[in-house]
């Protein structure tokens, strides 16, 4: 795949957040979850070309290491959208 090919795609591991910001569209009486085996799913099915975590804290999924840890596998652009505050999950390198 060229660097062009493929797509975007903005994933949301989870709609959980340590934030109550009064612009934020997302509902708070709910808490959804991606699973690494859903993002594997999507990962396999879709010619993928960059990845963005967000919606909601990333760093408050159980698994956010794991399914790091496989996206960093693959060879494509990856950023993740946080408020900061669960940052202290990741180890610096």
């Amino acid at each position: 795949m060229a660097p062009d090919d493929g797509i975007s795609l903005g994933l949301g591991l989870t709609n959980e957040c340590n934030l109550a910001c009064s612009f934020c569209y997302r509902d708070p009486t709910r808490s959804d979850r991606l699973s690494l085996d859903q993002v594997k799913a999507v990962m396999d099915r879709l010619p993928v070309r960059s990845v963005n975590l967000g919606t909601g804290e990333n760093g408050m999924h159980p698994d956010f290491k794991t399914i790091l840890a496989y996206l960093k596998t693959k060879p494509v652009k990856l950023t993740i959208t946080s408020n900061g505050h669960s940052v202290a999950v990741l180890e610096d390198k």
